[in-house]
């Protein structure tokens, strides 16, 4: 709803109804299968009084299995001229376990995981040119149970470990993001520093990093597009690894960084049909996010996309 030129006003009810099961291919048998109704409504309202800007949201979710969450967030932003603008919000947010987190026992699975709750905070400074923009913004969010891969393999496994929750955890930190267009080429680049900490034991978060970033290069030339990305990411700890490996070792949990680069291409054939090759971690590089599972290498990949 329009309230007036700068006030806006969102009423919405929403029912996803998930049904979900992992069979093998092979015998036919069902390794698990689930299903589960969500039941929210929502409302938002954003308005613009000058140089003051303001946002609320509240959301109400309702799950079949009793749980239900109330969230919400409220933000303001102050313009200190035509360009520059500093902005905060406070919000929290709630996650029920996915289904194949409760009821896939072979990849983890745990019936009793807790949903994942956490509360928010974030101040920004952002500047809008002609040709250029720029966004830092500083954050820290605290997360009760939240979801992650626990100390115990799983029955049979040497790598997999069974879901848990981390009952107090945080991450804090600042995050830089920008453009910058020159005719027909654009640079977008982005880079974290962070802190995800487990408070009971005050140690990193696993498998999460504390630095990473992403540079992009795009040029158009008429009907043509040709980018290139390269994604940059510091070590990870992980869970240690029962199969013949101590934990006090060190290099048993921890994920190496790495530096992955992709190349896209694009041929605008129309207005309705365009033609996209991919080519993803062109250097074939090795590197996991998972201790003990690789990630894919060098892939490439053609679309051919129709959209009237």
């Amino acid at each position: 709803f329009i309230i007036t030129d700068n006030q806006t006003l969102l009423l919405g009810v929403q029912s996803n109804q998930i049904k979900t099961k992992d069979q093998d291919e092979y015998y036919g048998i069902d390794r698990f299968k689930g299903s589960r109704v969500i039941n929210s409504i929502f409302t938002g309202y954003s308005g613009k009084f000058n140089k003051i800007g303001t946002q609320i949201n509240l959301r109400q979710d309702n799950i079949n299995t009793g749980l239900s969450s109330t969230t919400g967030l409220f933000g303001i932003s102050y313009d200190l001229d035509q360009h520059w603008k500093i902005a905060g919000n406070i919000s929290n947010s709630f996650s029920a376990p996915t289904l194949p987190q409760l009821y896939n026992s072979g990849a983890g699975g745990n019936i009793n995981l807790k949903p994942e709750e956490d509360n928010s905070i974030e101040t920004s400074l952002q500047y809008f040119g002609n040709t250029e923009n720029l966004r830092i913004v500083v954050f820290n969010k605290d997360i009760k149970n939240l979801i992650q891969a626990g100390t115990t393999l799983v029955p049979g496994s040497a790598f997999t470990h069974i879901l848990e929750n981390v009952s107090k955890a945080k991450n804090s930190g600042i995050e830089f993001s920008g453009q910058k267009s020159f005719n027909n080429l654009t640079f977008k680049a982005s880079a974290t520093f962070q802190d995800p900490l487990d408070k009971i034991t005050n140690t990193q978060l696993l498998r999460r990093a504390k630095e990473f970033s992403s540079i992009e290069i795009i040029y158009i030339y008429n009907q043509f597009s040709f980018g290139g990305q390269t994604f940059i990411s510091s070590s990870t700890t992980d869970v240690a690894i029962g199969d013949g490996c101590n934990s006090s070792n060190p290099a048993c949990r921890k994920n190496a960084g790495y530096s992955v680069f992709n190349l896209n291409g694009s041929y605008k054939y129309d207005k309705n049909w365009t033609l996209r090759l991919n080519l993803e971690n062109i250097f074939n590089k090795t590197y996991q996010q998972a201790y003990g599972f690789n990630t894919p290498g060098f892939g490439a990949f053609l679309t051919i996309q129709y959209q009237p």
